[in-house]
């Protein structure tokens, strides 16, 4: 079977941006963590992953914001 061109998506696109508009209208969602605090969650993970130590930012936001149910015992 052929590969039809027009549906091909290049492997790197220039630029990867969300609009959440449509969602806050049609769901009323809004996101419940800021981009900075999501930078400090992963940069927590990935330190902790490489046996680096933690600051322990990305932690705090996770335990003092909405996303304290995700904590584990």
């Amino acid at each position: 079977m052929a590969e039809d061109p027009r549906y091909r998506r290049p492997t790197e696109v220039p630029i990867l941006q969300a609009d959440l508009s449509e969602d806050k209208r049609c769901l009323g969602w809004e996101p419940g963590v800021t981009f900075r605090d999501l930078v400090r969650i992963m940069m927590d993970a990935d330190l902790d992953a490489a046996g680096l130590p933690v600051p322990g930012q990305g932690a705090r936001c996770l335990t003092d914001g909405w996303l304290a149910w995700l904590q584990r015992p």
